[in-house]
């Protein structure tokens, strides 16, 4: 009975710790389990209080706080966290997750807490990726009683969410066990027009204890998530930025019965120049704000003879299936030699570039297991497995679509002894990963700007047909690039051996040692279902090779006082970084990376008081699917974070950071600025560094812009402070007050727009009592001009997202 009552102790302190201090809970997430103050790494600690408190359901929301974690619109679906500037990986309880850029969003549903590690992860973890890692913490079963908690949530923009989460201790035979249950549905809407956000998920876990000295612990989460992309604003300018100005009209009606009413895509390169409604510009030549001959000089196309010339490029074959645009007048060269100026439009955040008809689907099954045998000699013998399946289908009509579909399965085995004669702990491992990827991906055009998005309704002339969609010909639009460009089909297996070794030699100075050595075999071929490439293109043969490769990294901990850390870290190892879906397509996948790190940590003032300050530069090759190769980068910075928590009345919770990173490759294949003038005459292509279309004066060439020839990179803020406050109010009332001040910074590589400082103020009212708590969170309350920087070699000079105005969420929970 000593024996049951120590393991149930012990499993119910685990499931339920965790408060407002990053020292509340031990951490694994770097080497053993250990407290974060020994860690030898620039850890943010979220407990399941931090969650609640701040709200933190998805990537997105690791932006409010830790310094290094920043929120940016990757087309609106947060697939995995944005760390130190770079795509951070994704690992469960030590396993890493499948690979996605933003297929779909990380379920929160199978976790209760997580640690976000900046940088890349240690040697003994595998190819992550470089600019860091969550570890998220499993749902643990409850071994002491039966505990239940319903959550409910509604919120501006018609958002509704609902979790239960229930589990409860039993008897398997004599052995004690216990079980966790949560299923979690949302329909959400959101302050962005025609952006849904809906999901289900359903999580279970058993523990049990199988005998005396070994311990399972086996759950899964089915995720299906239906929703789309919010790809924010497009025709981004400065003057958008700073006055909500936004370009109007839309090109001439290509809009074909042979193409089943929408755009004729063989077509949209025609006549790209927008066309103005008549009664706008008339509007405007008869108050004097253009002459007469301004408007001459546009294409009145109500006149027969400039609607000839506007539909000059067009085969007859073509025009007998189009509906010609007769009314509006559109922009020429010579009406902006005249003097003339672009009409613009005042827009709204929520406005963007959306359709009812796009959807971005997904599905997500995980199983895991892991079993741990304490053996009699001390040593702890680790098995665990790890099953992770996502299909995503997502279409935009705005001219983009892709299929991926991602199995991973590994199976991983530690066993870890002390070694007393060296004062040592060493841990010994193995694993085997398999990686089976498929995605297909429609790149031949994306004309983001084709739509005007302040029209009441879309317009099938904006509406481009994608994907698995057909021309007249019944062929599909998959795009015919080389493998690798949009298209793959992989399987890669990762066999690797590994350990640390952790060593005492002096009382106050402790050492971690990491090494890794995998053989990589992989396989990858040109998938099926790709209409526009032959069947006997040697593009479709398949390609088999191998990757070798090692990491290491050292990390030395001095214990200054027993409550002072100075740590150190050097790494240098390898970054997987695969296409979208978790596909590779070769040696370029597998990126080299780099990191030297420096710290101090500090527990005060008995443990109320915990801080950290960092610095910390890095290396990494990135892979570009435009370019299909990979890409150099380095970045440097400085981290502070502190928690202060006095009393039960108070708490403060601090960061500040400061990061840049700079592109050593020249940059390639991208999308290029574009001015307001610009915008008007090209609108209906993509705005790309081969479309012709000359940069700007001082902006040149698009390779390593004259403005920018150190090629720092853009979308993200390089200063950013936060700040929560926490006052215990009476009668049972907790408010909380969060600001972020965000400092001006560059949206694209060419330095043409530039986003400006804010300070985003939110703040959270609760009432608590033993067995329920009801919380209002408003978000954004003096309604901040906050911009969220884009994904910046493609999206930056496209896309433009906003973050929307205040809003607020009531939550309600109950406890049984």
């Amino acid at each position: 009975m000593t024996e049951l009552a120590a393991f149930i102790a012990t499993e119910t302190a685990l499931a339920t710790s965790g408060d407002l201090l990053p020292t509340s809970r031990p951490t694994s997430s770097i080497f053993d389990t250990q407290s974060v103050l020994d860690a030898p790494r620039s850890v943010t600690v979220l407990t399941p209080e931090m969650l609640k408190r701040f709200d933190i359901q998805d990537f997105d929301d690791l932006g409010k706080i830790g310094s290094g974690t920043q929120q940016t619109n990757y087309y609106g679906v947060p697939g995995s966290p944005i760390l130190r500037g770079a795509i951070g990986g994704v690992y469960f309880d030590g396993l890493q997750r499948a690979y996605q850029r933003n297929e779909m969003p990380l379920s929160f549903g199978a976790f209760e807490s997580l640690d976000v590690v900046k940088g890349p992860a240690p040697s003994h973890f595998g190819a992550g990726q470089a600019g860091g890692y969550t570890n998220l913490i499993p749902k643990t079963p409850y071994f002491d009683r039966r505990r239940t908690v319903l959550t409910t949530e509604i919120g501006t923009d018609d958002h509704y969410r609902a979790q239960i989460d229930t589990g409860a201790p039993f008897l398997l035979g004599d052995r004690p066990a216990a079980y966790r249950v949560s299923l979690t549905a949302q329909l959400g809407g959101t302050p962005y027009d025609r952006v849904n956000n809906d999901f289900v998920s359903l999580y279970g876990s058993i523990k049990v204890q199988l005998a005396s000295d070994l311990t399972l612990f086996t759950g899964a989460e089915a995720f299906r998530f239906k929703s789309n992309e919010n790809a924010g604003w497009n025709r981004p300018t400065q003057q958008l930025i700073d006055e909500s100005r936004y370009v109007i009209g839309e090109p001439i009606n290509i809009a074909s019965s042979a193409w089943d009413g929408r755009a004729n895509r063989d077509a949209i390169y025609t006549n790209t120049a927008l066309v103005v409604p008549a009664a706008i510009v008339d509007a405007a030549a008869a108050s004097d704000r253009m002459t007469p001959a301004q408007r001459d000089a546009m294409l009145n196309l109500s006149d027969p003879a400039d609607r000839a010339i506007a539909y000059a490029g067009f085969s007859a074959a073509d025009l007998a299936t189009i509906d010609q645009t007769s009314s509006g007048y559109q922009y020429t060269p010579a009406y902006f030699a005249a003097g003339g100026t672009v009409f613009t439009t005042p827009i709204s955040a929520g406005t963007v570039l959306a359709s009812d008809e796009d959807f971005a689907d997904a599905d997500n099954l995980l199983y895991f297991a892991k079993l741990v045998q304490q053996r009699a000699s001390g040593a702890t013998l680790t098995g665990q497995f790890l099953l992770d399946y996502i299909h995503t289908n997502k279409i935009s009509t705005y001219g983009y679509a892709v299929s991926t579909d991602q199995l991973v399965l590994e199976a991983k085995i530690t066993h870890q002894q002390s070694l007393d004669w060296l004062d040592s702990k060493l841990t010994l491992g193995a694993s085997a990963r398999h990686t089976h990827a498929t995605l297909l991906q429609d790149f031949f055009d994306e004309p983001f700007s084709r739509r005007d998005i302040t029209r009441p309704a879309v317009s099938a002339n904006s509406v481009i047909p994608v994907g698995s969609q057909t021309d007249p010909n019944g062929v599909n639009f998959w795009s015919p690039t080389s493998q690798g460009g949009a298209n793959a089909e992989s399987r890669l297996w990762q066999t690797s051996l590994f350990g640390y070794l952790e060593s005492h030699p002096t009382d106050t100075l402790t050492t971690y040692l990491s090494v890794l050595a995998t053989h990589a075999p992989y396989r990858t071929t040109y998938p099926d279902g790709v209409d526009r490439i032959a069947a006997d293109d040697p593009a479709r043969d398949p390609v088999s090779d191998e990757k070798n490769y090692t990491s290491f990294s050292f990390s030395p901990v001095w214990a200054v006082t027993p409550q002072t850390r100075l740590y150190a870290t050097f790494q240098y190892g390898t970054s997987l970084d695969p296409i979208d879906g978790g596909a590779i397509v070769g040696k370029g996948n597998f990126a080299e990376n780099q990191l030297e790190e420096i710290g101090v940590k500090m527990s005060l003032t008995e443990d109320t008081l915990f801080a950290s300050l960092s610095a910390y530069q890095w290396e990494q090759t990135a892979f570009s699917v435009r370019d299909n190769a990979a890409q150099e980068l380095e970045g440097r910075g400085v981290e502070f974070e502190l928690t202060y928590a006095p009393s039960d009345t108070f708490a403060l919770i601090a960061s500040v950071g400061h990061q840049r990173i700079n592109r050593l490759t020249p940059l390639g294949f991208r999308s290029i600025p574009l001015t307001e003038e610009q915008w008007a005459l090209y609108g209906g292509q993509l705005t790309n560094n081969f479309s012709g279309v000359s940069a700007a004066p001082g902006y040149g060439p698009y390779s390593r812009p004259d403005s920018n020839p150190n090629l720092e990179y853009p979308g993200a803020p390089q200063n950013q402070a936060k700040l929560h406050a926490q006052f215990a109010l009476p009668a049972g009332f907790d408010l909380g007050v969060f600001l972020i001040w965000s400092d001006a910074y560059w949206h694209n590589f060419d330095r043409t727009m530039r986003l400006p400082a804010t300070t985003a103020i939110d703040a959270r009212l609760s009432y608590t009592t033993d067995h329920w708590d009801i919380a209002l969170h408003g978000t954004n309350l003096t309604d901040a001009d906050v911009f969220y920087g884009a994904e910046p070699v493609f999206s930056a000079n496209t896309l433009l997202t906003k973050a929307p105005g205040p809003g607020a969420k009531l939550v309600f929970t109950r406890r049984f």
